[in-house]
């Protein structure tokens, strides 16, 4: 039904990951890792995308690294 389409997980995580790459973009990293937070939490695995770019655009270029490996561990 449309319903379940409209509503579905996949479609909040598709909303969430434009939005969290959006607050990436433009610098505003506290409200992307909020974002992970939620992605983590629909077991998406954008979720490892965005907060590595978050961390990477903080300078923390190690970290992002990490949270990228883990992500391809448990991919």
């Amino acid at each position: 039904s449309w319903w379940k389409r409209f509503f579905s997980p996949q479609r909040r995580a598709d909303k969430l990951m434009k939005r969290g790459l959006a607050y990436v973009e433009v610098g505003r990293t506290e409200e992307a890792f909020e974002i992970v937070g939620q992605l983590q939490a629909l077991r998406y695995s954008g979720a490892f995308e965005i907060e590595a770019q978050a961390l990477a655009r903080e300078g923390r270029k190690s970290e992002a690294i990490e949270v990228l490996r883990k992500g391809l561990e448990l991919a």
